[in-house]
């Protein structure tokens, strides 16, 4: 089976999005699949004012229906709401080809967290831009729940793993910490709300791992919380967040699943 997504997000390198995506591509082979982007390393592109590492495409809506129809996938998955996200969602309407999208970001709440536009206003795009598919992806139940009761047509669950191999506890892990310790790994950004977990008063220790935009000010604030890129793991291990993706293929009232089966137990999160 022919798998074809298309992501506005792809160059960075530290971004959910992007290693979900690249991991499914690894193990789509042994679900009896094959997966192709189309990205905006495909065409010219440009920064996104405000987010530099999110990559605009300058293309056109023609360009991107010739590639779709190029690559004539069985499954047409629009990871986005950029641009190529945009323009895959035309081309396919346009053909009456049946595609599902992901919601990845909580972007009513990132938006007004960074400019005075209301959620509701937000939301109506999203509502127009998804619900134009057969269904929505999310990650949790929770989210699941909260996108249908702001409007959402259809949403169903993808959730995630933990490769149990890679990640786990070292022999070797530092104990000069006062316990419990108190762990949260993320992206330093705005949106992700950390001030909420990093203004807790909780006993022992708080470590925060990760980076990003966020972080100076983070740090400044919360100066008896430990911030590091790593805790705790070997330096070489990278996220492997796939447990399970549905591709929903020409039925538009049957939605089929391409590849579904979890990781094995010791795997998932």
């Amino acid at each position: 089976m022919r798998v074809l997504i298309v992501t506005d997000a792809w160059r960075q390198p530290v971004n959910g999005v992007v290693r979900t995506l690249k991991r499914l591509k690894l193990d789509a082979a042994d679900y009896g699949a094959t997966i192709n982007f189309i990205t905006p390393s495909n065409y010219p592109s440009t920064p996104m004012p405000g987010y530099p590492e999110i990559h605009l495409v300058l293309t056109s809506p023609q360009v991107v229906s010739e590639a779709i129809k190029e690559q004539n996938p069985d499954a047409l998955h629009i990871a986005t709401e950029g641009p190529l996200g945009w323009m895959a969602r035309h081309a396919a309407l346009r053909r009456k080809q049946p595609f599902i999208t992901f919601y990845h970001t909580r972007y009513p709440q990132y938006v007004a967290a960074r400019y005075p536009i209301p959620p509701s206003l937000t939301y109506s795009v999203l509502h127009y831009f998804h619900n134009a598919g057969v269904t929505t992806m999310v990650a949790t139940n929770a989210l699941q729940k909260e996108l249908m009761d702001q409007g959402f047509r259809s949403c169903s669950l993808w959730s995630r793993g933990v490769d149990a191999d890679l990640f786990h506890p070292l022999p070797d892990a530092p104990n000069n910490h006062p316990r419990p310790i108190f762990l949260c790994v993320s992206r330093l950004a705005i949106e992700k709300n950390l001030d909420a977990f990093l203004s807790l008063k909780l006993p022992g220790t708080k470590v925060m791992v990760g980076d990003g935009p966020d972080r100076a000010r983070l740090e400044f604030t919360y100066p008896y919380v430990i911030f590091t890129v790593r805790f705790m793991a070997k330096p070489s291990l990278q996220p492997m967040p796939l447990s399970m993706f549905l591709c929903f293929r020409a039925s538009p009232k049957l939605s089929a699943m391409c590849f579904s089966k979890l990781l094995p137990v010791g795997h998932r999160s």
